[in-house]
């Protein structure tokens, strides 16, 4: 048995107030935060934040647990249409550029993910990171 291998990172999971009314509103001290002090894996919605000092498989089985948890509440709450909207959730004005509209969703809906201060997508990194999803899924 080697017992120099060291633990797996712990993952912490924090949940959050959120207001319907502004979806966005709450993120932005924990964005601010992140941006602050960007080491580590953080993943954002209006309900929760997940963060683990690693890029683990349990680190992404918690964030798709915790996203399909959020979008489960997002979608017992806003119609289809609503949440599909090129309306700007924050501002309500259309948005045309297509990335300002991903930032606008995931500030509502998605989530954001971190990996070292940069946003990334949940598959992409994963795919990167050559994991499976047996891996992300795994707890």
């Amino acid at each position: 048995m080697d017992t120099d291998t060291e633990p797996d990172p712990q993952v912490r999971v924090q949940r959050h107030v959120y207001d319907f009314n502004d979806l966005a509103g709450g993120l932005a001290q924990r964005l601010t935060t992140i941006m602050d002090a960007p080491a580590g894996c953080h993943y954002l919605n209006p309900a929760v934040s997940v963060s683990c000092s690693q890029p683990t498989p349990a680190f992404f089985a918690k964030v798709k647990q915790e996203q399909a948890r959020w979008c489960r509440i997002a979608s017992q709450t806003f119609r289809k249409r609503e949440r599909r909207s090129a309306k700007s959730w924050i501002s309500h004005e259309r948005i045309t550029n297509k990335y300002a509209r991903f930032l606008d969703r995931a500030a509502c809906f998605t989530g954001f993910l971190f990996i070292d201060g940069k946003v990334s997508s949940l598959q992409q990194l994963a795919r990167s990171l050559n994991l499976t999803d047996r891996d992300v899924r795994a707890t």
